[in-house]
């Protein structure tokens, strides 16, 4: 499989620390963001890898090159304007012809990626959600109910009511018949694709993560230093 990293936001909510450093390239324990998440991605045998940039592209750019120094091949795409996550993945099209990873690239996870992909298979899902327990406001999350095999039924961003606290964490295994729900221009998975793809009866699971920091506020970044430094 190949990989994609979403890492083109601006991150306004750490504002002013994200005037010079892209939030992806914001250091936790040591390294930056990124570089756990392509470790993370190595560690499931994924190496081909596209890193989606926009704001401080360069940044980005000089600090893994390639990523041969890192034991994986990486591209890049530089959005001109800033697309959406979906929106920033349509231009990989061609290039995504078969099953594939999306990571946002604000996010700490161990995510057992292996295991999600055999769920994927074995499901014929057209789409697996990476989902974890929000506890504290999930309706500021996109939130999932599921059948009891997993299947997803319903995909609701930010409800005022949520249902459940089962919460998009932001971590994909999609097939290429994705690219079908992909407008062109803004698009984002939780609002757009992933209900387009519910309405039209795509097979869609849940794959539950034990651990996963969303790392867009000073709040949740104080918080994954710690954890970090616990493991």
């Amino acid at each position: 499989m190949k990989g994609v990293i979403v890492a083109a936001g601006k991150g306004t909510r750490l504002l002013p620390l994200t005037e010079k450093v892209p939030k992806p390239m914001i250091d936790v324990g040591g390294k930056p963001i990124l570089w756990h998440i392509i470790e993370l991605l190595k560690r499931h045998g994924i190496k081909d890898i596209v890193i989606t940039t926009h704001h401080l592209a360069g940044c980005i750019h000089e600090y893994f090159r390639d990523g041969r120094d890192s034991g994986v091949n990486i591209l890049y795409t530089v959005e001109k304007e800033l697309t959406g996550a979906a929106g920033g993945v349509k231009p990989l099209e061609n290039f995504l012809e078969d099953t594939f990873v999306v990571v946002y690239g604000d996010n700490l996870t161990n995510a057992d990626l292996s295991a999600m992909a055999k769920l994927h298979m074995e499901k014929g899902a057209a789409a697996t959600i990476g989902v974890y327990r929000e506890t504290n406001n999930p309706q500021s999350k996109g939130i999932i109910e599921t059948a009891g095999d997993g299947r997803i039924v319903s995909f609701e961003e930010k409800p005022e009511k949520p249902k459940t606290n089962l919460s998009n964490g932001a971590v994909y295994i999609l097939e290429p018949s994705v690219f079908n729900h992909i407008k062109n221009g803004f698009c984002d998975f939780g609002k757009d694709v992933f209900p387009s793809m519910l309405r039209a009866g795509e097979r869609l699971y849940a794959f539950e993560v034990e651990r996963l920091v969303d790392v867009g506020t000073f709040e949740s970044l104080e918080k994954a230093r710690k954890d970090f430094t616990r493991t």
